[in-house]
């Protein structure tokens, strides 16, 4: 079940993007802000036997609300300052979880693939969904760890 975790987080994460879906009244970017954390929260309470990662919620709803767009209040950080800030913050939401070294590298290893699906999308290499899939995965993907 835990090599699910990116793959749906991938998925929760493109489900987040900005009007995905035309025919949904709510706002979209609840699967992001909430569904992520929720379902790292729950998975991670009967994994660890214990309510400790229940604080995934708030962190990961905190981490995917960094904006990284064109209006955002981070651009003193220029472009790929934002998205290092963001795919940090991101990753750094396995420190509950995982043990210090790997929640380390998962916080690293998300910040440079922000920045590398960031220069991907410049160059037209790879676009949405895409760009927002690999976000979601590779900012989860060691939790396959805890």
């Amino acid at each position: 079940m835990k090599i699910l975790i990116p793959f749906i987080c991938a998925l929760l994460y493109r489900a987040g993007g900005t009007d995905q879906w035309q025919w949904c009244k709510i706002n979209q970017k609840l699967w992001r802000w909430l569904g992520i954390g929720l379902l790292i929260g729950i998975l991670g309470c009967i994994v660890k036997h214990s309510f400790v990662p229940l604080l995934c919620i708030p962190a990961y709803y905190l981490a995917t609300n960094i904006p990284y767009g064109e209006n955002s209040w981070l651009n003193f950080l220029r472009e790929y300052g934002k998205f290092a800030l963001a795919g940090l913050l991101l990753g750094s939401c396995s420190f509950i979880l995982l043990p210090f070294g790997l929640a380390l590298f998962q916080s690293i290893l998300s910040a440079i693939s922000f920045l590398v699906i960031k220069i991907l999308d410049e160059k037209d290499i790879i676009k949405n969904p895409w760009a927002e899939f690999l976000r979601g995965f590779f900012a989860t993907i060691l939790l396959i760890k805890i």
